[in-house]
């Protein structure tokens, strides 16, 4: 398989971002599972922690919980409810709320994603050239080796005809003296 050269394009990466920062507004910031890593020998995959704009409240009772949720309310955060993420109470009694980020902190963690996203992006297109680069100078070393090769066979060829030919000149030599 052909490889070619891949070059920066901003349409693709603007998919991208815009599909990792639609991801960004559904999610929870927390750290969890990251599949899209190497997993070790073990076979566990590595934690990572995923920016998101909603934010988990857990506190020991939902007294607590709304205690939290009002100094969040007062600095800029808002409720969240959605079917995922609903107000409940564990079995333990622990109170769990969700919050949305405020916008100047979403914008932040926007920045972050988007050089993050960037990053690999471009890291992605390198890696990928480099494959490029060492499957071409691959097939050079092939081709060169036989290049070099049909030219000794060409050599060896030329040399065993001289050789024939001396060969034949002293027969004949030898046929003539007698």
């Amino acid at each position: 398989m052909t490889l070619t050269i891949k070059k920066h394009d901003k349409q693709e990466l603007q998919a991208y971002i815009d599909a990792e920062l639609a991801c960004y507004a559904i999610r929870l910031d927390a750290v969890d599972i990251d599949t899209s890593a190497e997993p070790d020998s073990h076979g566990y995959y590595p934690r990572k922690h995923f920016l998101g704009a909603i934010e988990k409240i857990v506190a020991r009772n939902l007294f607590f919980a709304m205690t939290a949720l009002q100094e969040r309310i007062d600095q800029g955060y808002k409720i969240f409810i959605s079917q995922a993420c609903s107000p409940e109470i564990s079995p333990t009694g622990a109170g769990i709320l969700f919050v949305v980020k405020p916008e100047d902190l979403q914008d932040e963690d926007k920045a972050k994603i988007i050089a993050e996203v960037t990053a690999k992006y471009e890291a992605d297109i390198d890696a990928h050239n480099l494959k490029v680069f060492e499957q071409e100078r691959a097939a050079m070393l092939i081709e060169e080796e036989e290049a070099r090769k049909a030219v000794l066979a060409e050599q060896a060829a030329k040399a065993e005809a001289d050789i024939e030919k001396r060969v034949q000149q002293r027969l004949r030599g030898m046929r003539g003296a007698k």
